[in-house]
């Protein structure tokens, strides 16, 4: 015989939703499979990082992509990343904007579809004919809502 356990606070708030709200667990529960966007060339070194997060090493520029569609957003990231490479810029500061704030029922994984589909870009054609590395901001800089952008040289 098992013993009964109480539920957690977590799962409380959970339950009373389900039960008040008659939403089914599948459309408030995580999918599984929803992996974490690729970060490229195994991120930017630790050191340089430290440089960047410092501001030791400084950032040629940056691109805010708050607002757009994903269609307005990629068109925007691949001019301004082709005419930054363009102009001899090395590092450069991507912001996609955090999503909307995580709750109990929308956890961090699903939140923010430019958060999730920048990194994602930057790691495929055409972008990584310009992109060495990639890597989440320091919390300075946007912290998960930006991210700095190695360029290579041209």
């Amino acid at each position: 015989m098992t013993k009964d356990r109480s539920l957690t606070p977590p799962e409380q708030r959970l339950w009373r939703y389900v039960t008040q709200k008659g939403a089914r667990p599948s459309t408030i529960l995580p999918d599984k499979t929803t992996q974490k966007p690729p970060i490229r060339g195994g991120a930017i070194d630790p050191h340089t990082y430290q440089k960047l997060a410092a501001g030791t090493i400084a950032i040629s520029g940056r691109v805010d992509l708050h607002g757009l569609t994903l269609e307005q957003a990629h068109i925007e990231l691949l001019h301004y990343v082709q005419c930054a490479q363009a102009h001899g810029a090395h590092f450069v500061l991507v912001i996609t904007g955090k999503g909307k704030p995580a709750t109990p029922y929308l956890p961090d994984d699903h939140r923010g579809t430019l958060r999730q589909m920048v990194p994602r870009w930057l790691c495929a054609a055409p972008f990584i004919e310009c992109v060495a590395d990639v890597a989440a901001a320091s919390p300075k800089h946007g912290g998960d809502g930006a991210l700095y952008v190695r360029l290579k040289r041209v």
